[in-house]
């Protein structure tokens, strides 16, 4: 998939977003799979994922001033799935996972 940010006019690919893979479905609770950093063009891929299994895409990148994060999410992914776009908004909060 691909990151992006909005910048209030457009929606722009974000270059070392921390992309993270939580898996849903068949654990008792949303388990933290994996992580890794969007490349140069703001794409990101998991090798570990398990088909049929359904997963939840988070993706932040924190701003140092303000004090505030891009953040967005995908759920209710199912792999095998090579199209799983991340759209982040400006958020307060931070990001989901440390």
């Amino acid at each position: 998939g691909i990151v992006r940010r909005f910048t209030g006019s457009d929606w722009v690919t974000q270059f070392r977003a921390t992309v993270y893979l939580v898996q849903v479905s068949s654990v008792p609770s949303p388990t933290l799979i994996a992580q890794t950093t969007s490349s140069l063009t703001g794409s990101f891929y998991f090798v570990n994922t398990i088909p049929g299994v359904e997963y939840a895409i988070y993706a932040c990148f924190p701003v140092a001033a303000p004090a505030y994060s891009y953040v967005g999410s995908r759920t209710a992914i199912y792999a095998p799935n090579s199209y799983v776009d991340v759209f982040m908004i400006p958020s307060a909060q931070g990001c989901p996972y440390p």
